[in-house]
């Protein structure tokens, strides 16, 4: 097939078509092929973000990534807090939060109205 170039007027749909490719390719698990498939997207279109970004979630599934794409740790994070109640509440009875809260009322002096504590991590 006869690729159009860069910056020609077909690059951003091509790139488009391309990068869905791509992601099929990867939800097949075939990653080195979709490696490919982002390639030629980015090809197509260097500042394709989406493309870019899965691109490394294949090479991380191909074991070829030094550490997780940021992409990639935003899909759990994202697929995560539907449920993070339900799991760390319920399921896991996390309860630091409630422990920290009892030592910060042991230790900090007593406001006006009570202090409220945001746990960040």
């Amino acid at each position: 097939m006869d690729w159009a170039l860069a910056g020609s007027p077909n690059s951003a749909a091509n790139a488009e078509a391309t990068e869905m490719k791509a992601a099929t390719l990867a939800a097949m698990k075939r990653f080195e092929d979709a490696v490919e498939s982002y390639d030629r997207a980015l090809q197509f279109n260097p500042t394709f973000e989406q493309a870019r970004d899965n691109r490394l979630n294949a090479l991380f599934e191909l074991k070829q990534g030094k550490r997780c794409p940021p992409a990639y740790m935003r899909g759990l994070f994202d697929d995560f807090s539907s449920h993070y109640d339900e799991t760390m509440l319920e399921k896991l009875q996390y309860r630091a939060h409630l422990h920290l809260r009892e030592l910060a009322d042991r230790v900090l002096p007593r406001v006006t109205p009570p202090w409220r504590i945001l746990a960040l991590g």
